[in-house]
């Protein structure tokens, strides 16, 4: 309530989150809340899971959410197609052109230059990243921009290495999916539940009609040489963006973590490294500089 006195700790990397209400500590002149009952957006009826502290519009067609997936689906964690901004995205969005991730693919020059502050060369610039990037973003980007509950970079990155194509995951059963490490029922039963709709499985045929990667490019894998390995990223890296580092290391088949456990492998400490540099030493892991690393990776 507005007002209320409550007990938080980090969730995940830095958001702090609400553990608990300290009841005992009510005046009286707390608030409750206004939740709302129907969507601000689409007007359609909102539910909340009886163990979940979040109400959601169920309507997969609302506009607003639509939006959100879409910018989700060119993030740089995803797709990558960074010439494609929110408010390019809100207008796509509101003048009909672009009703799922599919329809970006079949954008033309012709529906970017009508938009505000877009002219030819800006519209030329974003139908080449979307080519580029959003087609050749692979299985793994891909299946983080689908946006499956759960599905995060982790378990995007075991995913794709464990099925070759978004066809053959499609057709995975819930027990194989358990059976795979680090997959667990909430993540297994959301992935088959998305694959059951036939929303969904449209829209990556529109992918697949429109050349977009949907599978892992065996050919251009590199040779597993980080296999089983932990890394920590710390401080400011000259010749990788933190992300980049990221992917390389995984593409490798490493795996990065956000904290220093006993489980770690390496410390990659760049310039003014944090508190997980001194985390290293006191667990005596190994710490890599920038060349360091770049020898690691570089063996045959």
């Amino acid at each position: 309530r507005i007002g209320d006195t409550v007990i938080i700790e980090k969730g995940g990397d830095v958001i702090p989150k609400v553990v608990k209400v300290i009841e005992s500590e009510r005046t009286g002149k707390e608030e409750k809340f206004p939740f709302p009952q129907s969507c601000p957006v689409c007007n359609s009826q909102v539910f909340r899971p009886e163990d979940e502290a979040v109400s959601r519009c169920i309507n997969s067609s609302c506009p607003a959410q639509l939006k959100e997936k879409i910018i989700h689906y060119v993030s740089r964690s995803s797709t990558d197609i960074d010439d494609l901004g929110p408010k390019i995205i809100e207008q796509l969005v509101d003048k009909g052109y672009v009703k799922d991730f599919a329809d970006l693919y079949f954008l033309d020059e012709e529906n970017l230059s009508g938009l505000d502050r877009m002219g030819k060369k800006s519209s030329q610039n974003v139908i080449k990243a979307i080519t580029n990037k959003g087609k050749n973003a692979g299985l793994q980007r891909q299946l983080i921009g689908l946006g499956i509950r759960y599905v995060g970079e982790r378990v995007s990155q075991i995913l794709s290495e464990k099925y070759s194509s978004m066809e053959e995951l499609s057709n995975a059963d819930q027990e194989s999916l358990e059976a795979i490490d680090e997959i667990g029922p909430k993540i297994a039963e959301s992935i088959v539940n998305f694959f059951k709709q036939k929303s969904n499985i449209e829209v990556i045929k529109k992918l697949e009609k429109a050349g977009v990667k949907l599978y892992r490019d065996t050919k251009e894998s590199k040779k597993r040489i980080l296999d089983g390995k932990q890394f920590v990223l710390t401080g400011s890296l000259e010749s990788f963006t933190r992300n980049e580092a990221r992917e390389l290391i995984e593409n490798l088949g490493g795996r990065v973590t956000s904290s220093v456990s006993k489980n770690t492998d390496y410390v990659i400490a760049g310039k003014d490294p944090g508190s997980k540099y001194q985390d290293a030493l006191k667990l005596n892991i190994d710490i890599l500089d920038e060349n360091s690393f770049k020898k690691l990776i570089s063996k045959d």
